[in-house]
């Protein structure tokens, strides 16, 4: 079963749905389903934009754009693989999880990879001593 490329959002317009986020976490409507769309719509399809006194500069989001241009095309057929396997659905739970994480949060998600890197530095520089 194919899910649908399109969903009526409230505001009565098209938005395409998140394919494997949702076939791994089981409904278009779960929390971390939504902070992903809401990063999508945030981050990766819309431009840039900046004003530089009554100038308004837009920059298209070229990069962006084509990440979700290329999921949009390939990530259909994964997710109706991962809806039939629910060991693929749960390693795909586990990985998005932080992904969604550090969306949410990523003052934290900073924060704590810089102290793992800090760690790391110490920990290999006490290894070179000894």
């Amino acid at each position: 079963m194919l899910l649908s490329a399109t969903v009526n959002d409230s505001g009565g317009e098209t938005a395409r749905g998140c394919f494997i986020a949702t076939a791994a976490f089981g409904s278009y409507f779960e929390p971390n389903v939504i902070v992903l769309r809401e990063f999508r719509d945030k981050w990766l399809i819309a431009d840039f934009g900046f004003r530089v006194s009554d100038f308004h500069i837009k920059i298209p989001n070229v990069l962006g754009r084509a990440f979700v241009s290329f999921y949009y095309k390939y990530s259909p057929p994964v997710a109706d693989y991962l809806r039939m396997h629910e060991p693929l659905r749960l390693t795909t739970r586990w990985t998005l999880t932080p992904i969604v994480y550090c969306i949410k949060h990523p003052v934290d998600a900073l924060m704590s990879f810089f102290f793992v890197i800090v760690a790391a530095y110490f920990k290999r520089r006490r290894c070179i001593k000894a």
